[in-house]
């Protein structure tokens, strides 16, 4: 019998950073994640658009910079603002996803961007046990 201890959840990685987002992918589905990667807005978004699957959490770079070509109705001057539009498209696409932001931005970055309180933020650099932790009380949201 299934319970929702045994459903390998799905988390879309977001970040501009190849490295970074390697490193994070490695490292969810070494924790049983079955792991999404996007280098980018559009790339995440075509993820949520074509995946046939549920994704249960976007796990973001709070701070993605566009990359070209970018479709207009995402393209900001603002890299911090250009990754809170990703979240809001992706939840315009899929509704029961569950966001955790990260982010090495300052605090008054983060304040001023009026962040919902229900998406939480794993400051950078972090260790995988918080990041893990994070995720996983954003899956038992989503179960």
């Amino acid at each position: 019998m299934n319970t929702t201890a045994d459903i390998r959840r799905t988390v879309l990685v977001v970040d501009d950073h190849l490295s970074v987002g390697m490193i994070l992918s490695a490292a969810l589905a070494a924790h049983d994640f079955n792991v999404l990667t996007a280098g980018s807005g559009t790339e995440a978004l075509k993820i949520c658009r074509h995946y046939p699957g549920t994704i249960d959490v976007l796990l973001s770079a709070f701070g993605l910079r566009p990359k070209e070509p970018d479709p207009p109705h995402l393209i900001r001057h603002d890299h911090i603002e250009y990754g809170l539009t990703l979240v809001r498209r992706a939840l315009e696409m899929r509704p029961s996803l569950k966001i955790v932001l990260f982010s090495g931005h300052s605090d008054e970055s983060l304040v001023s961007s009026r962040i919902p309180e229900d998406w939480p933020i794993v400051r950078r650099p972090c260790d995988l046990k918080t990041l893990l932790k994070t995720l996983g009380e954003a899956v038992r949201v989503a179960a």
